[in-house]
């Protein structure tokens, strides 16, 4: 064998040991060793040749409940009912990483279920398709976007695109000429509630105008 493979085939080596001694660190793997082939924790540590306190700090990294819980057995072997997939899936909107934890088993198993049953994914869109997104002007004058039951003010996100975050944020958005709509950068302008509240203080401060 010439150096170059030599070092190639010994790099890659080097490669799947380490992929699979850090195997543990996967949420997937370590669901379908603890649920569905019933491990314990200090199995899976003498596996994966590390301390069975690792194998904890992953379990709470990853917040996988390593008491098989009432609940957990109540949703046992569903992954083999392609009905309650579809119902949790496509009626109730979970994504299979949110299946997966109330079976318990890994994302995968999940993944393949879906494929035996010919479970057809939903379209990255099709999360948001039910959700109204819109513009309005609220009963101060401001003009707002929502979407998915969020607003936000319009001459706060125009202060944002042009001055930045940390210069807008814990901040009020002053409007120069007093048109609410205006949101120019030349016309609007960052200050603290403190200085925007003195500048009006004369009795001309709009407090609808505080935001």
């Amino acid at each position: 064998m010439a150096y170059g493979s030599r070092v190639t085939f010994m790099s890659q080596a080097g490669y799947g040991v380490c992929m699979a001694e850090t195997r543990y660190r996967d949420e997937s793997w370590l669901r379908e060793k603890y649920f569905e082939e019933g491990m314990s924790q200090p199995k899976i540590a003498d596996e994966c040749g590390v301390s069975e306190g690792a194998i904890r700090r992953w379990f709470n990294k990853h917040d996988i409940n390593a008491t098989r819980s009432s609940e957990n057995k109540r949703t046992e072997g569903k992954h083999h009912d392609p009905e309650w997939l579809r119902e949790q899936y496509h009626e109730k909107g979970k994504s299979q990483r949110e299946i997966a934890k109330l079976l318990p088993v890994g994302q995968q198993t999940v993944s393949r279920a879906f494929d035996r049953y010919d479970i057809k994914s939903r379209k990255r869109w099709e999360h948001f398709e039910n959700d109204v997104a819109g513009f309005q002007t609220d009963s101060q004058g401001y003009e707002k976007v929502y979407s998915r039951g969020d607003k936000a003010s319009v001459h706060r996100l125009a202060a944002v695109a042009w001055f930045g975050l940390d210069a807008v944020a814990g901040n009020h958005v002053h409007h120069k000429n007093g048109i609410k709509w205006d949101t120019r950068e030349s016309n609007i302008e960052p200050m603290s509630p403190f200085d925007h509240l003195s500048l009006h203080k004369s009795g001309e401060f709009d407090p609808q105008e505080a935001e």
